[in-house]
Order: C-alpha cells, then sequence, then structure tokens
C-alpha cells in the first residue's frame, strides 16, 4: 500500500444546489459568535451616559460661571463698603472715592480687585483715624449727613467690638428691598445691613430697634457676630454702637441664642399683638435662651437693639441682643 495519502478530490455535481441555496439565504442570526467574535463586534451608541456627561458638563460650567460671579460682587461690595467707611470717617476724599468706585465697579472688577490689595492696611487702621472729643463725633453726624445725600434711605451706622461689623444701615419700605440690593440700590449677593421698617426712625422711641445682614462666606456684613456665639469673653465685653443723625446709642450685650425665623425675638412694640404678655417677659426668655449668662439690668422702660443674620444650619437666625446703657448726643 502507497504511504502517500491521495488527495480525494470531491466532484460536485452541478445540479446539486441545495447547500449554496442555503448559505446563501443565511442571516446573522444564523451564526454563533464566540466570545472574541461578540467583544469585537461594533457596540451601539450608548444616548443615555452621552446624555448625562453633557448634563454633568452643563452643571459645572454654570456652577462655575455662579462661582466667579459671586466672587467678583465681593469684591464689588467691599470696594462700596471701604468708599462708604471713608466718607464717614474721612470726610469728602471718601465722597469721590464712592463716585469714582461707583463707575470702576460696572466696567474694569480687576481694578477693584488691585484696589483693595492696596487699601487693606488703610481700611484696618480707619477707626484709629477718628480721635475721641465732641468735634470728632459732631464731624461723623456731618459725614452721615453726607451718606444721607446719597441714600436718603440712611438709618444709620453702626460698629460692634469683637467684630468687623463697621457698616451704613439703611431703612426699606419692607424688610426684603434691603435683603437684596446694595447701598447703592443695586442688586448684589452682600446687600445691605438694614434696619426692621417697623422701627421709627429716632431710635430712641424704639423699645426694640431689630437690624439685619447677612452671613457672608467672605466674612463680611454680620458673619463675625458668631463671635458672640463661640467666644465667651467677646460676649461679656460685647458692645453695640449706633450711630444717627441726632445721636450715638450704646448697647450692652446681654444675650445671643440661635433661633428658627418664626420664634417672636424681633417684637418691635409690645401691645396687643405682642406674642409676649409683657415687655419684661419678652426680656427674661431672650436671656434664658441666651447662649452665655450675664447679669445685666433691664427694667420696663429699657431700650433694646436686636441683631439678626443666618446661621450654618439651615434655617436658623443667630440672634445678638443688647440693652441700651449710654446716649451721646
Amino acid at each position: 500500500m502507497n504511504s502517500k495519502k491521495r488527495k480525494r478530490k470531491i466532484k460536485m455535481k452541478p445540479e446539486n444546489t441545495d447547500f449554496l441555496n442555503s448559505v446563501e439565504s443565511m442571516t446573522e442570526n444564523d451564526i454563533t459568535l464566540n466570545e472574541t467574535a461578540k467583544k469585537a463586534k461594533k457596540q451601539p451608541v450608548d444616548v443615555l451616559r452621552y446624555f448625562v456627561l453633557l448634563v454633568c458638563i452643563t452643571v459645572f460650567i454654570y456652577s462655575g460661571y455662579n462661582i466667579v460671579e459671586k466672587v467678583i460682587s465681593y469684591v464689588q461690595a467691599a470696594n462700596d463698603n471701604n468708599a462708604l467707611r471713608n466718607i464717614f470717617y474721612g470726610g469728602d476724599a471718601g465722597l469721590q472715592d464712592s463716585q469714582a468706585l461707583q463707575k470702576t465697579m460696572e466696567n474694569n472688577p480687576i481694578n477693584d480687585i488691585l484696589y483693595l490689595q492696596n487699601q487693606n492696611n488703610a481700611d484696618a487702621n480707619v477707626s484709629a483715624q477718628v480721635a475721641s472729643g465732641a468735634s470728632q463725633i459732631d464731624q461723623m453726624k456731618i459725614n452721615l449727613k453726607k451718606l444721607t445725600d446719597i441714600n436718603s434711605d440712611t438709618y444709620g451706622w453702626i460698629k460692634v467690638n469683637g467684630t468687623n461689623v463697621d457698616y451704613v444701615v439703611v431703612q426699606g419700605p419692607d424688610n426684603d428691598y434691603y435683603l437684596r440690593h446694595n447701598f447703592y440700590k443695586i442688586t448684589q449677593y452682600s446687600a445691605s445691613i438694614f434696619a426692621d421698617f417697623r422701627n421709627d426712625k429716632d431710635v430712641s422711641k424704639n423699645q426694640n430697634t431689630i437690624i439685619y445682614g447677612h452671613n457672608m462666606a467672605d466674612a463680611t456684613m454680620f458673619s463675625t457676630l458668631m463671635n458672640y456665639w463661640n467666644k465667651e469673653d467677646v460676649f461679656d465685653s460685647g458692645i453695640i454702637e449706633l450711630r444717627t443723625l441726632t445721636a450715638t446709642y450704646k448697647y450692652e450685650v446681654f444675650s445671643v441664642h440661635q433661633e428658627k425665623p418664626t420664634y417672636p425675638y424681633f417684637e418691635v412694640s409690645f401691645g396687643d399683638g405682642c406674642a409676649y404678655a409683657s415687655f419684661l417677659d419678652f426680656v427674661n426668655d431672650m436671656k434664658s435662651r441666651s447662649h452665655f449668662q450675664k447679669d445685666v439690668k433691664i427694667d420696663e422702660n429699657s431700650k433694646l437693639i436686636t441683631l439678626s443674620t443666618c446661621t450654618n444650619w439651615r434655617d436658623m437666625r443667630l440672634v445678638v441682643q443688647g440693652v441700651l446703657v449710654e446716649i451721646d448726643k
């Protein structure tokens, strides 16, 4: 037998076409792919994945825009408040600075940033530039009148020791307008420090003068009032000064507490519509709710001041309250 295998040729008869026809009629579903082939098979477009990616990119861009907008707003607000301090403490030069900054704010925020950097040291010592004495008090009244000429809603000027609170106070027709507008009546994140619209312009007529301000992330406006909650020594030595066109009112802090915005700490009068039976009931409630305690004399004829701002806790308010101890006219 021959060791070489002979190749056998299979001849297919021309008339036997069943096999060819079956091959030609095969579809994709008739073929079973192994794992490698399955992986190599083209995957369909994942529409949902691309949609989620697009949403994420949109949110990122929008968030970035808001952050930049807020930073610019903080710079503008700082410049604005520095200019207003210059008016109150420094006279006409401050008025010129304010007018110049108002033009700069809308067009070139970079200049505002440079201005802030150059003014940091000067602003830190702005209070020291005013010596004590009757003539200086009179001069601040004159300068406060200049602020009133710029904005007739000017209520006074507030300064709180142990904090960086040193701002003009305004009063609107309601408690919403200056929650969103600055001293120049321009919409702004930090807005204004403002008195409750129910309070009298003559502070001496108010049994409880209420002043509101935002708790800003850049430690401006009323944010550093938190020092009274965090530091007992600040609370113990707490003094609030409110200067108006007629007098300077000094209050000793006697209570600091956190409340829901619906809690009636913002009573301005104590008549039939009051949540308390009497003024002293209100005072005793505020004392009992204080984070720290202090023995301060308060009677039926006392005058109070209440400062209110948001806290880091949702839907809570920080409340700092003082009793009038001195009036300088």
